[in-house]
């Protein structure tokens, strides 16, 4: 046996064997290469295309799809503070701590969990109901699949303290939510509140755009410090073309808005002239548009950052 083995024929035959086989692993290790290198790059894409609207992508009750994994987008509605949980045992680092799960109630009745951020101890004071923003706001973040249920015999439950649950379960959540929810959820990167005018007094707006008598650096100087200090100013613009300032002012109605254009613009010895055209919708979108590419948060980030001042 062992002379017919070592026969040239049959060493070469074992040597074509051998090369095979070390061909075929190779083989399988460039494809599970490229099948990672492939899932990254499609997290990264998914990441770095502009956010867009929630319902866009996901509605309650409907099924979350590959898609939606992920996907950046933009929501609005109102915190229920009350109604907030902490999911346990979410890691940062080599902590053990708590994601801070906060129900959004979206304009058309339904609501997402909003994953605002990470404590390391169930009393953070980044937890209390006065933490939560009040009234609506307009939020960023991505999408992530809810949780399967865990595997636990009828009746048997988590364990924890009221208040806690132990995965984005939706089983969990219905329990503790009375609307109809998202199939996921969302981990927030940036909010902002949304102000009702109205509420403040101001009833009108316009953009007055100004023309100085000399665009010189001293004149704009001035202008812009005189422009950023009144009260009516929402923002103040230096611009090229055939203006040098557009102020974007909120007044309670037509005379103070003439009393403005008056006192505050054409008396002023830096301004030649203004023109002034009343807004009659003011939409601003919640996020910037994304023109660069975006790396995709690092894992062990994912929905774990600390809460903080966009929370």
């Amino acid at each position: 046996m062992l002379r017919t083995a070592l026969k040239p024929r049959w060493l070469a035959l074992f040597v074509v064997v051998l090369a095979a086989a070390a061909l075929m692993a190779r083989l399988g290790q460039w494809q599970w290469d490229r099948a990672h290198d492939n899932a990254e790059s499609n997290v990264e894409r998914t990441l770095a295309r502009s956010p867009v609207p929630i319902g866009d992508v996901l509605r309650a009750r409907q099924t979350f799809t590959g898609a939606a994994a992920d996907r950046a987008v933009v929501a609005e509605g109102s915190y229920d503070a009350a109604r907030q949980v902490l999911v346990a045992d979410r890691r940062l680092g080599d902590e053990s701590g708590w994601w801070v799960l906060t129900p959004l109630v979206l304009d058309d009745g339904s609501a997402v969990g909003v994953v605002r951020g990470w404590v390391a101890t169930s009393d953070d004071p980044a937890v209390v109901v006065g933490a939560v923003p009040a009234g609506r706001v307009a939020l960023t973040g991505y999408l992530r699949p809810a949780e399967p249920p865990a595997d636990r015999a009828p009746g048997r439950t988590s364990g924890l303290p009221d208040g806690e649950v132990d995965r984005v379960d939706l089983t969990q959540l219905i329990e503790r939510w009375p609307w109809p929810l998202l199939t996921g959820y969302v981990v927030l990167t940036g909010y902002r509140a949304i102000v009702e005018p109205r509420a403040l007094g101001i009833a009108m707006q316009a953009l007055v755009f100004v023309t100085l008598a000399r665009h010189a650096r001293q004149q704009v100087k001035s202008f812009r410090q005189h422009a950023l200090s009144l009260p009516e100013a929402i923002a103040v613009y230096h611009v090229a073309g055939q203006h040098d300032f557009l102020v974007h002012v909120g007044v309670r109605d037509a005379n103070h808005l003439r009393d403005l254009a008056m006192d505050a613009f054409t008396s002023r010895t830096e301004v030649a002239r203004i023109e002034t055209h009343l807004i009659f919708e003011h939409v601003p979108k919640p996020a910037l548009p994304v023109l660069v590419d975006i790396e995709p948060p690092p894992r062990a980030r994912r929905g774990r950052g600390r809460l903080g001042p966009t929370a």
